[in-house]
């Protein structure tokens, strides 16, 4: 039986996740020094597909607000609810770090990432025009607490 976990990224993990990135995001991925420092101060988790990296969420936090970086997984291991998993699990990381607001943002005809958004329980905020090199995108949050 395949299982999957999600446990906290180390420096170690930045190939694979810069791989995952970009399969992802093309020429839009985030740098991979950026990567890089999401992943020394902590705010990185990944899931493990038989001991496959294949999939990462990394994020900020200040205060009471938090901000999702960004999210993926690998084209092969979607829509098998690793997504949603690893969303959740850095909520709950969230939560313990006292925020109490989670924001993100998403571009409007990425369909597949606003339902799973919405799933969890974020609300779109407000729509960011042209913030995604000229095309639209959602503000959405989600109020957490506890």
């Amino acid at each position: 039986m395949k299982k999957f976990k999600v446990r906290y990224g180390c420096i170690s993990d930045l190939d694979s996740i810069e791989e995952i990135e970009k399969l992802s995001f093309g020429n839009e991925s985030y740098p991979r020094s950026l990567l890089l420092r999401l992943l020394k101060e902590g705010q990185t988790l990944i899931v493990e597909y038989d001991g496959r990296i294949v999939g990462y969420i990394s994020y900020t936090y200040l205060g009471f607000i938090a901000r999702i970086i960004s999210i993926a997984v690998h084209p092969s291991y979607r829509r098998m609810g690793l997504g949603e998993s690893l969303l959740k699990e850095a909520i709950e990381n969230m939560k313990r770090l006292g925020v109490r607001k989670v924001l993100l943002e998403v571009k409007v005809d990425n369909k597949v990432a606003i339902n799973l958004y919405s799933k969890v329980g974020f609300k779109i905020n407000s729509i960011l025009k042209g913030y995604y090199n000229g095309e639209d995108g959602y503000l959405m949050y989600m109020d957490i607490c506890g």
